[in-house]
């Protein structure tokens, strides 16, 4: 069968080919439904709030207190099975003075881990507390004494606590996450999580221009220090995208703009590159784009450049791989909801 051999068998491979490249490209589409009813319906074991720990230090150190609680939040949002309350929902109890059933009662939550932070010196102590709220039982606590330079250290040991000490199983791989640190050059660290806090609890930095103009400097010496540096990749990224926010209408420079929000995409993927599931990354590389489109719409003119309508594609397919990802690893995040209905609003 010389012509079954020449024609038809090659054919067929192409055909199959070109059915396996559609459905490479089409699948994400499809899937994104799935993720999408995942962020609603998603069966958790067991929950966990971790209360911002009251600072018992001086003013100036409540930077690093806030830290430590969102370094926690981070690290056991990453066991499967365990909903963890996201950090702008628990921000709401910052500094209030609310009982344990209160808190329990209104984020419908099993465990809420609650304690205080005092930073003298080069010294760092934190006293904890992890609550069964079915048993109304302290379960866990601790007073931990330590360096403040041996700050990840601190953070591995109350992880470790808080997750061995829950009803719930969890994996090897889970574990190991959990005690996935950032990086462990403590100066970086400290210099990220001063610049996140130009970012205030309501919002209001970035509009006026803080985040935007005193962040920077910090995140890049930080970048400098350590530049696998997941976080400070992916808030440098972002100040590429508020960094027009301050600047009135008639200064507003299109061609600068645009080129920083290039370096910002680049910026959020070698984010992704160290880190591929890490939150702020994954919303910078679906918001980027859309900011661009917005921005340069006549690169994205589909009637008038065919590459164009390609670029176009292939961005919309980048996006709905993204923001998968999202739905799938931070189903409760406000960062996720937000970034599914930005994308459903195209």
């Amino acid at each position: 069968f010389p012509f079954m051999r020449k024609v038809v068998f090659p054919l067929t491979g192409l055909i199959l080919t070109l059915i396996g490249a559609a459905f490479w490209f089409i699948y994400p589409f499809i899937s994104i439904g799935i993720s999408e009813d995942a962020i609603n319906y998603v069966n958790y074991d067991s929950s966990i709030a971790i209360l911002y720990f009251e600072n018992r230090g001086s003013d100036e150190t409540d930077y690093f207190v806030s830290g430590l609680t969102e370094s926690l939040i981070t690290r056991l949002s990453r066991i499967k099975n365990l909903r963890v309350v996201p950090r702008m929902d628990v921000a709401y109890y910052k500094n209030k003075q609310v009982t344990i059933d209160q808190v329990a009662k209104e984020l419908n939550v099993d465990y809420i881990v609650s304690g205080s932070v005092a930073i003298i010196n080069d010294e760092i102590r934190v006293n904890l507390e992890l609550t069964n709220i079915s048993t109304k039982e302290i379960v866990w606590s601790d007073n931990i004494n330590n360096n403040l330079t041996d700050i990840f250290k601190v953070q591995d040991a109350i992880a470790e606590h808080i997750a061995s000490n829950i009803d719930i199983l969890f994996s090897y791989t889970d574990l190991l996450d959990v005690q996935k640190r950032p990086t462990n050059n403590f100066k970086a660290y400290k210099l990220v999580l001063q610049a996140q806090d130009f970012i205030s609890v309501n919002g209001q930095a970035l509009s006026d221009g803080a985040f935007s103009s005193m962040a920077p400097p910090l995140l890049e010496e930080a970048v400098k220090l350590d530049s696998t540096y997941a976080d400070a990749l992916a808030f440098l990224a972002l100040t590429k995208v508020t960094g027009q926010g301050e600047i009135g209408k008639d200064a507003f420079n299109r061609e600068l703009y645009i080129d920083e929000l290039n370096y910002g995409l680049e910026l959020a993927n070698k984010a992704l590159k160290y880190e591929p599931k890490h939150q702020l990354g994954l919303a910078m590389n679906i918001t980027i784009p859309l900011i661009l489109f917005q921005t340069e719409k006549e690169y994205f003119d589909l009637r008038e450049e065919p590459k164009a309508a390609a670029d176009f594609i292939f961005m919309m397919r980048n996006m709905a791989v993204t923001v998968k990802t999202m739905a799938e690893e931070y189903p409760n995040s406000p960062y996720t909801k937000t970034m599914v209905g930005v994308y459903y609003s195209i």
